[in-house]
């Protein structure tokens, strides 16, 4: 039997694989991987307070580019629960981005992996894939 057309197909699927950009989440899961552990244990609050007295910002000012109520941005401050869209806004006040990375010491295939796992032993539903119409 002669191989040598799939060993070419592969050869040329690595290539192909190689000249990609890498997948956006891997690199920000690597990069989550370098910060230092304390770092997750801060409060949505205490990062807000911080990134807010580096920029030399008032409540007030933060509130104005954020868009937000100045009392909103108070309470968030203050440990407040908070939608996520009300955080993504708060951060856009400061000119950064909010991200939400799964926890860093798992890759996206072992993510894949996890959530497949979790399926086959009928923890979570699987996903469907077509519409329950």
């Amino acid at each position: 039997m002669d191989h040598s057309k799939d060993i070419q197909a592969v050869a040329k699927l690595g290539r192909l694989l190689k000249s990609l950009p890498p997948d956006p989440i891997e690199l920000a899961l690597r990069q989550a991987r370098t910060l230092p552990p304390e770092w997750r244990s801060l409060s949505i609050g205490r990062v807000s307070r911080a990134l807010r007295r580096r920029f030399d910002m008032t409540q007030r000012q933060l509130a104005l580019l954020a868009g937000l109520p100045h009392s909103k941005v108070a309470k968030i401050e203050n440990g407040q629960d908070v939608r996520l869209n009300t955080l993504r806004r708060l951060f856009m006040g400061f000119g950064c981005e909010l991200l939400v990375l799964p926890l860093a010491h798992l890759s996206a295939e072992k993510l894949w992996r996890r959530t497949h796992d979790l399926a086959d032993l009928g923890l979570i539903p699987r996903r469907r894939r077509y519409s329950r119409r």
